[in-house]
């Protein structure tokens, strides 16, 4: 019974640690007002978006100041913080982070095809110009005020990274064709392939054929 009690007191322990605190979310409160300022100042069309969603974050956050229970004063303090990092504003903070990495892969995969034949190379031809695909319409949303098209154009920058990082592992695994390669490989394409007529009977045969399929006859 009482390492029972032990093992209960040890998780709630661990269960509280693992939540939020006042000290963390200030700290986190602190550092998303600065990433909101910056996103004003980058994205001067979503200003009064962001404008009001601060003001709604701080009222959740005025709030927590006159609870005495710290565990719920840090829950409220989250629920504030998640105001200014979750969503269409995490995703319009995280817009510049997210097209550098979509571009960085980008790169890579361009870089990678180079000499590559085949599925590999097809499948990362569709992921680059999905990727381009996706740049654009990233570009094009931060220029408007639609949460709507910075969620969409977010999402779809993840789904491009994920493609373009298959991509990479295909590329990579892939075997180089050299032109040396490229004409061994159609030589003997063409050597599989060359037909020639028996002289006796007509009837087609392999070049490397000594005798004709049909009638037997040597192919001269």
């Amino acid at each position: 019974m009482k390492k029972l009690s032990f093992i209960l007191v040890a998780f709630l322990i661990l269960v509280n640690a693992c939540g939020p605190s006042v000290e963390g979310e200030t700290k986190e409160w602190e550092a998303n007002l600065k990433a909101v300022e910056k996103a004003k100042a980058d994205y001067p069309s979503f200003a009064s978006l962001l404008d009001t969603k601060v003001a709604e974050a701080k009222a959740l956050w005025d709030e927590a100041a006159s609870v005495s229970d710290e565990k719920a004063k840090a829950e409220k303090m989250s629920a504030a913080n998640a105001l200014l990092s979750t969503e269409c504003v995490g995703n319009l903070i995280g817009m510049k982070d997210k097209i550098k990495e979509v571009q960085e892969n980008l790169d890579k995969v361009e870089s990678l095809r180079k000499g590559k034949e085949g599925e590999n190379r097809t499948y990362a031809e569709d992921a680059i110009t999905d990727a381009e695909k996706a740049l654009t319409a990233a570009k094009e949303a931060l220029t408007g005020s639609s949460c709507d098209d910075i969620d969409r154009a977010f999402e779809k920058l993840g789904t491009v990274v994920t493609d373009l990082t298959t991509a990479i592992t295909k590329l990579s695994a892939s075997e180089t064709v050299t032109d040396s390669t490229k004409t061994n490989a159609n030589t003997t394409n063409a050597t599989e392939v060359k037909m020639v007529k028996c002289e006796h009977c007509d009837s087609k045969n392999e070049a490397t054929n000594e005798k004709c399929k049909n009638c037997g006859a040597p192919i001269k």
